[in-house]
């Protein structure tokens, strides 16, 4: 047997000179069992002979049995000369004839020459039991546990459900090398953040305590927390910590490894990473409509996140990339990938793509022919079955509340668009119908100053936050109507918008308070407006449409407004402050002025420099009461507007909002700021 060190110091240090090294343990035999002769041979009772040598001094000799101690560092071509010296000669003993003592033996061509190995019918194995004592935890971490197996004793409680197994199957194809680009998407709350962000660094770090992992999410905070979970794993799995780094953003293994975290848009100095995770990269749906954020996600994905890539000789295993979050927009950072793959205008990555979308069903967009698609191949049938492909129309984890087929249609019934995105990975068309942009909305002050008042009446609400500070001083208000006389399913709906102008920066900035859709008869629709102003109070203009059909003139009066009608009448009388609007042009013509007040503001170049525009929304608390599927005014708003292209129904709140906007965007204001 021969036992090959790297060089002479290591063989001096760790198996000669060193406590519990083979040569003190051979020395502490009884007399004559062992005789040590020059060269480091060592003569056994039994006839056996024992050398300690180096790997060059292996090479020069035939042996029953190679131990190559420390074989991670050992080069190509001397472990193919130590080869070949192995297997020379006839086996005379059921020891391996080759054993590997590897601290990363799932490393590169360790990995890959251990399964040729063992598929020539060699016996090429590593048995602690064969070794001295003081060699066989080493051997133990030479064949590492998979991660499936040390997820299961790190985290006892983690729950196997049929995806989540497939998600950790591929996280073990991505460890071993076979998988270097990952886009992972999978409902909220599927979790898809453990496994990938939280588990699989602490894994990583685990087998591989020389490497360094770095994880990006939407917010230092939550990137941090990530990482604090992923130490705690770490340090579960019983793996040692360097004592003067144990950070949340950044804390290292006593071998030169470690983890960051970082919130996207942090700067990354001075580290690298072998495995790099991308998180939930968007805070919120809204952000991630956005493209002025879009791009910018993307652009410090490529020019900075993966610009931390450590360099590779060629022939070793890459820098393993994985894309991990919810499906949220057509452009988002996963859609854009995709599209860079789409056009092929720069060499492809390589990705490989899991999705797992809340109910199968075929998919409509392809995807590139570039990237590799992982099938949904699991026991969905349980653990005795075998594994098979998700049917159409099967669920992803009906063990989940709620998300059993019945549920799942449930939440697609209440929120379509958001459901197609986050559920089922097929986010809609972020252009709409390309006069409005659902990201152009934001709100004029944070939700939280809203609730606070929530329980008072709309007017009030208001006269609270304009007193606090919270919203600007609104310094005329109104509401504009949109009419029609139909029953819900019949026909087009009546809508009203309310708003206010405000003077602020030295512009007027529209604020949006209110969006109702309504379906009522038209012998009904005049006490709807009336009643609806009665709760605004009179201090909210109404404006209506002077529609040149008979029943506009019947409702306000005529076109030109010289012959009141019964319901402009009786609000006048009531106190409030009515405008009749003649409408003339199409629906396009007459919303072009809001949209593009509405639109974010673009530099000298014509490009879009960060600043929103002139229009905003007041957050809304409580769903709308007429609906059953949840929607706040603020949804309705947004998804009217999203959808408007002047042409397809419905149009009704588009409409009024453009009516509201063209009137309160005309108010004579004096320098004092009163009109």
């Amino acid at each position: 047997m021969v036992l090959a060190a790297r060089d002479e110091k290591a063989l001096r240090e760790e198996h000669k000179e060193g406590e519990g090294g083979i040569w003190r343990m051979l020395e502490a035999l009884p007399p004559g069992t062992i005789t040590w002769q020059p060269g480091g041979i060592g003569k056994l009772a039994n006839g056996s002979t024992l050398q300690l040598t180096t790997w060059e001094g292996a090479a020069k000799r035939a042996a029953d049995v190679l131990l190559i101690d420390d074989a991670d560092e050992l080069p190509l071509p001397a472990f193919q000369q130590l080869r070949e010296k192995a297997l020379q000669g006839p086996v005379r003993s059921d020891l391996p004839r080759l054993i590997m003592v590897s601290k990363r033996p799932e490393q590169g061509w360790i990995r890959e020459h251990w399964r040729a190995l063992n598929g020539e019918g060699v016996r090429a194995e590593l048995r602690a039991s064969d070794l001295p004592e003081h060699l066989r935890r080493e051997v133990a971490l030479a064949a590492p546990e998979s991660f499936g197996d040390w997820i299961s004793r790190v985290l006892p409680s983690f729950r196997w459900y049929p995806h989540v197994t497939l998600m950790v199957e591929t996280a073990q194809r991505l460890i071993d090398g076979e998988i270097t680009r990952l886009l992972v998407s999978a409902p909220p709350r599927y979790m898809k953040s453990l496994v990938w962000a939280r588990l699989l660094p602490a894994y990583h770090l685990a087998m591989r305590p020389d490497e360094w992992v770095g994880v990006v999410s939407s917010s230092a905070t939550l990137a941090e927390i990530m990482s604090a979970d992923a130490r705690g794993f770490y340090r579960e799995a019983g793996q040692p910590f360097r004592n003067d780094s144990q950070d949340k953003a950044l804390w290292r293994t006593p071998k030169g490894g470690g983890m960051w975290a970082r919130g996207v848009g942090g700067w990354i100095l001075g580290v690298g990473m072998d495995l790099g995770i991308v998180d939930d990269p968007f805070a919120t749906p809204e952000e991630a409509m956005k493209p002025s954020v879009q791009e910018f996600v993307e652009r410090y994905f490529w020019d900075t996140f993966m610009g931390r890539k450590e360099l590779r000789e060629v022939g070793e295993r890459p820098v393993s990339i994985v894309v991990n979050h919810q499906a949220l927009a057509e452009g988002d950072l996963r859609g854009r990938i995709l599209r860079r793959e789409l056009e092929a205008k720069l060499p492809s990555e390589g990705w490989h793509v899991l999705t797992l979308a809340a109910l199968k069903r075929a998919r409509k967009e392809p995807y590139p022919p570039s990237v590799t698609i992982i099938p949904e191949v699991a026991r969905w049938d349980g653990e005795e079955a075998e594994p098979r492909e998700r049917r159409l129309g099967e669920p992803l984890c009906p063990q989940l509340l709620d998300q059993d087929v019945e549920g799942l249609l449930r939440l697609e019934a209440s929120n379509a668009r958001l459901f197609a995105a986050t559920h089922q990975q097929e986010p809609e068309s972020d252009s709409g119908g390309g006069m409005f942009e659902r990201w152009w909305w934001s709100f004029i002050c944070p939700r939280e100053r809203v609730e606070a008042v929530a329980s008072l009446p709309l007017t009030e609400q208001l006269a609270v936050l304009m007193a606090s500070g919270d919203i600007p001083v609104l310094h005329r208000e109104a509401r504009a109507w949109d009419i029609a006389a139909s029953l819900k399913g019949e026909g087009d709906a009546s809508a009203s918008v309310r708003g206010g102008v405000a003077l602020r920066n030295g512009r007027r900035e529209i604020v949006f308070t209110d969006a109702r859709e309504y379906f009522y008869p038209g012998h009904a629709v005049p006490d709807l407006i009336y009643e609806t102003a009665m709760q605004d109070g009179p201090g909210v203009d109404v404006i209506l449409p002077a529609e040149p059909a008979a029943a506009g003139k019947i409702l306000i009066g005529s076109a030109t407004g010289s012959s009141p009608g019964l319901l402009q009448t009786r609000l006048e009388a009531a106190g409030f402050r009515v405008v009749v609007v003649p409408v003339t042009g199409s629906k396009r013509v007459r919303a072009t002025p809001h949209a593009g007040a509405a639109a974010p503001l673009r530099n000298a170049e014509g490009k879009e420099d960060g600043r929103m525009g002139r229009c905003f929304l007041l957050p809304a608390i409580e769903p709308l009461p007429d609906r059953t599927d949840g929607w706040t005014w603020n949804t309705l708003f947004c998804e009217r507007h999203q959808k408007f292209d002047g042409v397809t129904k419905p149009l009704d709140v588009a409409d009024a909002a453009s009516s509201l906007f063209s009137d309160l965007d005309s108010t004579p204001f004096l320098t004092s700021g009163i009109w």
